[in-house]
Parts: C-alpha cells; structure tokens; sequence
C-alpha cells in the first residue's frame, strides 16, 4: 500500500495492519496496490478511515459479484474457494462506522453499527471547522466509560471527548462567537460542525483564515445505496486480485 497526504505532508497514515485498508483486503480475502489519498484528517471525528476501509471493500465486492456472474455466464463453475460478498454485518469487525460507509447514503444504524437501515435522501449542508487536534477515538471511548456513560445534548461522546481533551472547548467556543450559532461536535471529536439551515457563502468567511485550522462547506448527494451483491467502489478502481 502507499500513501498520500497532498499538501499536508505531516499527516502519519500508516502502511501496516493498522490501517483499516490493509485490514479491508484480508477481510475481503484480496490482494492490491491501493493508494490513499488522504484528504480527510485523522483524529477529526469524520470517519476517514472507515471511509478508506469501504472503499476497498465496495472494490471487493463489485469484483466478487463480476466473476461470480461471469462464471455463471460461461457455465465455468465455482472457484474452488469462491470468495463471498462481505456483508455490512462482516464488516463491522473493522470498526462501528465501516458498515454505514459500506452501505452509503443517509441510514440510521443501530447495534454497535453493523444494523444499517437505509433512509431517503434529504438535501443538507453544513460548515466543519477542524482544530489542529487529533481525537483519539479509543481514548475518548474510554473516557466515555470512566464518566459512566454520559449523554450530550445530540452526542453522548461530546462530554467525554472534552474531559479527554478540554482544549475542544476553547474551538468551540470560537466558532460560536464568530458564527453566533451553537457547534456540534463531530463523532468522537476533533471537528466541529454548524448544521443546517446554514448559509455557507456567508459563514465561512469569517472562519477562515485562521492558523492551523481547517473550515469547509459540505453539501449532501444523493448516491444508490450500495446493496449485499453489487457495492460500487466511490474511490478510484483499485488493481488486485
């Protein structure tokens, strides 16, 4: 595997099993040259590496469908070990976001994220402002324990992510003084968010600028959720087996 990190060279993406992508391809029994092009942050609280790891699964599984119909087509048979598609539930082993991002689209996830029910569309923006932090999301589960599971006001992780790193507050305050609206906190952290109704043209100049922080507007699309047997891959094709 390789990596990129584009014009954030200070990025550490790892090249062993400690990247959910190496992680993806044993679990979907594959072999490839994959490149990561990092552009979401680690620590941010988005899902990038979960994002990574479905990628490569949706790959595997487009991969497995077309031979399996292609055998089919040709009267060839079976492989002798035919690889299976990997099932959102399978792949809640790589984490509780991989699952949602194997599946895609808007969905509301129960159990510890390989329940995945899928929801309709619905046109969203919102404005990310990420600090220079980088939540560790085990470290902020584990904080999560030692409160004794508290609840936020939209995140239960929200109080255990500023007790494991207070210096969010401070962000957070900053982006409500200079928005006027009340932040969200992302995941486990570190990124903040104002959601909609929000006028992005109109709050993200007075966000950026900023050192070391980094303020986007997102804008939701409306994608076919991928299904069991035919995942389509949202990253470039990857080269394997």
């Amino acid at each position: 595997m390789r990596s990129s990190t584009g014009a954030v060279p200070d990025w550490d993406v790892p090249t062993d099993r400690s990247n959910l992508v190496i992680r993806a391809l044993e679990l979907a029994g594959r072999t490839a040259h994959v490149e990561v092009r990092k552009r979401i942050p680690p620590g941010a609280g988005l899902g990038g590496g979960s994002a990574d790891a479905a990628a490569v699964l949706r790959w595997a599984n487009r991969v497995t469908a077309a031979q399996t119909a292609g055998a089919a087509t040709t009267g060839a048979g079976p492989r002798p070990h035919p690889l299976a598609i990997v099932t959102p539930q399978q792949a809640a082993v790589l984490g509780a976001d991989v699952p949602f991002c194997l599946v895609g689209g808007r969905a509301r996830v129960t159990g510890v994220g390989e329940i995945v029910e899928p929801l309709g569309f619905r046109h969203q923006s919102f404005v990310l402002w990420t600090p220079p932090i980088e939540a560790d999301t085990a470290t902020v589960y584990r904080k999560w324990d030692e409160l004794g599971g508290p609840s936020g006001d939209t995140n239960d992780l929200e109080p255990a992510a500023l007790a494991a790193y207070p210096e969010l507050a401070a962000w957070r305050d900053e982006l409500a003084a200079r928005t006027g609206r009340v932040p969200q906190l992302a995941g486990s952290g570190a990124t903040w968010f104002i959601p909609e109704p929000v006028n992005a043209n109109a709050v993200l100049p007075t966000i950026h600028g900023i050192p070391a922080v980094r303020a986007c507007a997102i804008t939701t699309a409306e994608i076919e959720p991928a299904t069991n047997t035919e995942a389509q891959p949202q990253n470039p094709p990857l080269r394997g087996t």
